[in-house]
């Protein structure tokens, strides 16, 4: 009975308490209650079940094990997840009821129209769970039209009827669902104050109308097609999510369950729909898809829906005399505004170069934001290959145009590549293709666009196979070090040598780094090369203990690339290999560049703490190059200074070039550091490097790098002495 209504002929002022009801009463009371009433654990296992609910879910059966049954099981599977998410709903709000509509299967297996209440009553010591109280509202519909059918019992149909209808009822005007019964052409005949408010009208400005006139365009043929399936009697219900106009205009996204109430002998009567108010889930799926296929911050398409467009524009592609293309855009300078602006910053230059970007596409094209500052763009139906470059070329105007973040002028460039479908291209070929292009754009200077063409499909062929056979080289042990001797001033002896690394490459010889180590550093080879060639030289080390002139183990410098220096373990394992090979770390150094100690100060500085007091010296490479402070490095434990080649080749040929080198050995020598001149190849800028106090030397003027036995050989020469 509905809160508010009382029995008929029984007088509200007499009727007791709730108080005054024993529980022997209440449990007579829910033994004959015609509602499904039940019990739920938090964790949705049925501990209760009324005689009405026993007998929905078993029938006559009334010893089946229900109570080892699921809540959810008796669910129709299309309305679980609604029923699911009350469930939820109810557990997240005590005391709170949480109305739901949804269908069940009957143990006859019919599939029943259920509405349902869970009541939060966990808290509650007496109860201890989750209530539900349940109308089934099929029946109703049903036994009234076979009382209706059937004269003979005119009076116990009547009494049935008017019981249903009463129960009815109560559900349709109190449901907290829209609900409406139409006719089978869909027009309205009733429809509940629940509906009414959701849609903003009156009971009498719906009633007579159509649904088709209160749905949303885009809707209707979905919605007129599985309609004329229940009125054809080909489908018995539907569900369907769709749009219905409110009276201001707008539109409120519905869920709808409609099934048709049929007489006793199958002839379809009239439809009775269940409606929800699903807008703020809907809202929520929307935002949460658009952000799968747009990029937040740009608005452009992601690399999902990027790639998904390509594919299909590439099998159209084969039946149509047009060409497609693909640009890679990658924006130049841009890490150059992260570090000096900020992320912020250039969060905001990124959304205002994608809006740039797509005020010279065509309506046809589509561009994405790929990665980082990468962008790249899909030129379908191009009525000529040369097509492209108009469109790379307007890229690249408005993109070089300055932009204004943060009341500063900042200036970028595009680096672009271009790739032309052909008849076997696949999406991932294309954008290889693209990408390479791209690569070459700023390897020419930037700022320019590169077409695709056989000179880079042979340099990727060529790549290719060099990464094979650099990943084989690894395996196999063809890479070797030879050693460039290091020249004290004073006395012209060896002090040191610096580790090269060498590619012994079966059916070439030997290869220098120049023509592997980009490949390497692309292919995530670098790392496990470094820790190689660490091994190596400590070996070596091992192999040349004592055999120095005077008796003690040489020294070897080996270099540190960026990428090694940054994996977590470097120093770790640094240690291990030392400690393996049986070396003194003290006849080892690592020669790191001045940009990789700045490119994180403090876990640089760790890092080196470490290695230094594990006994490793520690030197900057290419000093000079990387525009950082050697007073700014002094935190650093590094104890040598190599000054890189390019300035020492200006020694005697350009005042500035001296007065460098010069201010680098003053600075060094104040700060107890020793300097190394790389590069050296004559006796004048020897001359110059005594004269301007710098401690070693190395070069083809001495040696270049040498085979482990001619090293050790040269070591062992007469010194020659190179006087200040």
């Amino acid at each position: 009975m509905t809160e508010g209504h009382e029995p008929t002929g029984r007088d509200p002022a007499s009727a007791r308490a709730d108080a005054d009801l024993t529980p022997t009463a209440y449990a007579k009371l829910l033994r004959h209650s015609p509602h499904l009433v039940g019990l739920l654990s938090p964790l949705g296992a049925i501990e209760y079940l009324s005689p009405a609910a026993v007998d929905h879910l078993c029938g006559q059966d009334a010893d089946a094990d229900w109570n080892t049954q699921r809540g959810l099981d008796a669910i129709h599977p299309d309305d679980v997840d609604l029923a699911a998410q009350a469930f939820l709903d109810a557990l997240a709000q005590p005391g709170v009821p949480v109305t739901f509509a949804h269908r069940t299967i009957h143990m006859s297996g019919q599939v029943r129209s259920i509405i349902g209440t869970f009541h939060n009553l966990i808290d509650d010591p007496e109860v201890g769970g989750i209530a539900l109280y349940c109308a089934d509202v099929t029946d109703h519909e049903q036994l009234a039209a076979e009382l209706r059918a059937r004269d003979a019992e005119q009076q116990r149909a009547d009494a049935s009827l008017h019981d249903a209808r009463m129960r009815f009822e109560e559900v349709f005007e109190h449901a907290p669902i829209g609900m409406a019964v139409a006719e089978l052409s869909g027009r309205f005949f009733r429809v509940n104050p629940a509906f009414c408010a959701m849609l903003g009208y009156s009971a009498d400005e719906m009633v007579g109308h159509t649904f088709a006139e209160f749905t949303h365009p885009d809707d209707l043929t979905e919605n007129l097609l599985l309609h004329d399936g229940c009125r054809t009697g080909e489908r018995q219900d539907y569900m369907i999510d769709k749009r219905y106009r409110r009276r201001d205009g707008s539109y409120v996204w519905c869920r709808v369950n409609v099934g048709v109430v049929r007489s006793p002998e199958g002839e379809p009567l009239y439809q009775i729909g269940q409606i929800t108010d699903i807008t703020e889930h809907k809202s929520n799926a929307d935002a949460l898809e658009r952000e799968a296929r747009y990029d937040v911050l740009t608005g452009l398409a992601t690399r999902k829906l990027f790639l998904e467009a390509l594919e299909r524009e590439l099998l159209a592609a084969r039946r149509r005399p047009t060409t497609l293309a693909v640009l890679f855009i990658d924006l130049d300078h841009f890490k150059h505004v992260n570090d000096t602006l900020g992320h912020s910053a250039g969060d905001e230059l990124l959304a205002a170069a994608a809006k740039r970007l797509k005020s010279v596409l065509r309506a046809s094209d589509l561009a994405c934001r790929f990665g980082g500052d990468e962008f790249v763009v899909l030129c379908p139906d191009l009525a000529d290959p040369a097509d492209v470059a108009t469109v790379a070329e307007r890229v690249r105007a408005v993109i070089e145009q300055p932009f204004r973040i943060r009341d500063t002028d900042l200036f970028l460039g595009a680096s672009i590549g271009i790739a032309i479908a052909e008849e076997s291209s696949d999406s991932d070929l294309l954008l290889s293709q693209a990408d390479s292009a791209a690569y070459r754009a700023k390897a020419r200077g930037r700022n320019r666009f590169e077409v695709f063409d056989e000179e880079l499909r042979t340099n990727i062929s060529n790549r290719l196979a060099t990464e094979q056979a650099l990943r084989r080289a690894i395996d196999e042990g063809e890479l070797v070090l030879e050693y460039q001797p290091v020249i004290e001033i004073t006395s012209g002896a060896v002090c040191s040598f610096e580790a090269l690394l060498r590619w012994n490459r079966p059916g070439v010889g030997l290869v220098y780094p120049g023509d592997f180590l980009e490949v390497a550093e692309d292919r995530d080879l670098i790392v496990p090369i470094g820790y190689q060639v660490l091994e190596i030289a400590c070996a070596q080390l091992a192999a040349w203990k004592d055999a120095g002139p005077d008796g003690t183990t040489p020294h070897v410098a080996v270099n540190v690339s960026a990428r090694q220096f940054a994996h977590p373990e470097f120093a770790e394992r640094v240690e291990k290999i030392v400690t393996a090979a049986g070396v003194d770390p003290s006849t080892l150094s690592l020669e790191l560049t001045e940009s990789t100690l700045m490119d994180d100060m403090i876990a640089t500085s760790g890092a080196l703490r470490r290695l230094r007091g594990f006994g490793i010296e520690l030197a900057i490479d290419d000093f000079g190059t990387g525009y950082s402070s050697l007073s700014y490095l002094r935190r650093m434990p590094v104890s040598i200074v190599k000054i890189d080649r390019s300035f020492v080749l200006e020694l005697g040929d350009a005042a500035a070039g001296s007065a460098i080198v010069a201010s680098v050995i003053q600075l060094a020598h104040a700060l107890g550091m020793r300097v190394v001149a790389e590069g050296v190849d004559s006796a004048e800028r020897v001359a110059s490097l005594v004269a301007l106090g710098c401690d070693y030397i190395q070069g083809f003027y001495f040696a270049p790098a040498l085979p482990p036995a001619d090293a050790l050989s040269y070591m062992h020469r007469e010194p020659r002495a190179l006087l200040r």
